[in-house]
C-alpha cells in the first residue's frame, strides 16, 4: 500500500487526478496558415471542419467542447470530448492515457495517440499528439477549476479554457 500511495503522490498522478470530472468551454480556434493546412494531409471533411469552427459567426449560438475525465490509481486515465452546438453532438473522441511508472510520462491512445510529459509541480503538462492524421502539440496548464488547454497543428491553433463542471 505505500508504494500505491507514493506512486499517487507523483506529478502525473497528482495532475490527472486533479482533472477528474466534467469540463466545458466555448469552442476557440483559428486558421493561421491556410496553405499549411491544405497541405497538411488532413482529409478534405476534416480541414472544412475545422475552417467552420475558426469561422463560426458570434450571432449564431456557440459550439462548445464538453469533456470528462476519469481517472484511476492504477495509472489509466479515461478522457471524453464531445463538442456541441444547441446541444446536437458535432465530434467525439475517447482517449486512454497511461501514466508512466517514471511519474511524469504517459501514453495516449484512442482517437487522439501519442506521449506527454507532466511538469513537476502538477499543474502543467506538454503532449505530441497524432490527431486527424496530422501531428499537433498541446500545452495545459491546470488551475483547480480551470483547464487551459493550447493546442497547435499544421496552419491551425485555438485554445481552449475548460471551466469545471458542477
Amino acid at each position: 500500500m505505500p508504494q500505491e500511495s507514493a506512486r499517487e503522490e507523483t506529478p502525473s498522478h497528482r495532475y490527472y487526478r486533479a482533472c477528474v470530472g466534467r469540463w466545458r468551454s466555448p469552442v476557440a480556434l483559428t486558421i493561421e496558415d491556410p496553405g499549411a493546412l491544405a497541405a497538411s494531409g488532413m482529409s478534405w471533411l476534416d480541414r472544412v471542419s475545422l475552417r467552420t469552427l475558426a469561422g463560426w459567426p458570434g450571432w449564431l449560438p456557440p459550439i462548445w467542447m464538453h469533456t470528462s475525465v476519469a481517472y484511476d490509481p492504477s495509472g489509466e486515465v479515461v478522457h471524453r470530448t464531445v463538442i456541441r452546438c444547441l446541444g446536437v453532438p458535432l465530434r467525439r473522441t475517447v482517449e486512454r492515457f497511461t501514466l508512466q511508472p517514471d511519474g511524469r510520462r504517459f501514453v495516449v491512445s484512442g482517437d487522439m495517440s501519442g506521449e506527454g510529459e507532466v511538469e513537476d509541480d502538477g499543474a502543467h503538462a506538454r503532449y505530441a499528439l497524432r490527431w486527424l492524421g496530422v501531428d499537433i502539440r498541446q500545452e495545459t496548464t491546470r488551475e483547480p477549476d480551470l483547464v487551459t488547454v493550447r493546442q497547435t497543428g499544421p496552419g491551425f491553433a485555438g485554445t481552449q479554457r475548460l471551466v469545471r463542471q458542477a
